[in-house]
């Protein structure tokens, strides 16, 4: 079934990861708070850890405690994490659709009705009138994603959700 993905993005004060994202380094990471549903089910998500070595993609999901001031994420209070010397800057949700190849081997996700939001802001600051497809798969089926991605009626493109919303709010 469709649903709702949050994400809350973090960076240095300098938006390390986002200029390693603009300057297209092909080895990178970023850290992201992700849950699913509505704003106000963040206690049900969990730190991802995305890294990025050339086309390659993988996640972690370092632990940590959330901290609550007053029913909100306080992000200043979290000591020894990962994050604590990382600062939100992005809040963005859209909506998930899911989709399976018959063998399995390839996950299909469309993303549309992009927001973004500063994170320290309520009110949706910029939408995206694009949908974004993305196909999934293990490293060992790259030659087969290969051979059926020329037949695809759409040329691949490099689209990053937090780039795209740092760009539109903060630069």
């Amino acid at each position: 079934p469709d649903r709702i993905v949050n994400n809350i993005y973090f960076d240095t004060p300098s938006l390390d990861a986002y200029y390693q994202n603009i300057n297209g380094d092909p080895i990178r990471q970023k850290y992201r708070y992700r849950w699913y549903g509505q704003k106000n089910n963040f206690l049900e998500g969990r730190l991802e850890l995305k890294k990025k070595a050339y086309q390659l993609g993988t996640k972690e999901y370092p632990e940590f405690e959330l901290s609550l001031t007053n029913g909100k994420l306080d992000w200043d209070k979290i000591k020894n994490s990962p994050i604590s010397h990382l600062k939100p800057f992005l809040h963005n949700s859209y909506l998930r659709s899911y989709y399976q190849s018959m063998d399995g081997l390839f996950r299909i996700t469309l993303d549309k009705d992009l927001i973004f939001k500063k994170d320290s802001e309520d009110h949706i600051i910029e939408t995206v009138p694009q949908h974004i497809l993305e196909i999934k798969f293990e490293k060992h089926n790259m030659k087969m994603f290969n051979d059926i991605n020329k037949f695809m009626p759409f040329q691949q493109t490099k689209f990053s959700k937090y780039a795209v919303g740092i760009t539109k709010l903060l630069l």
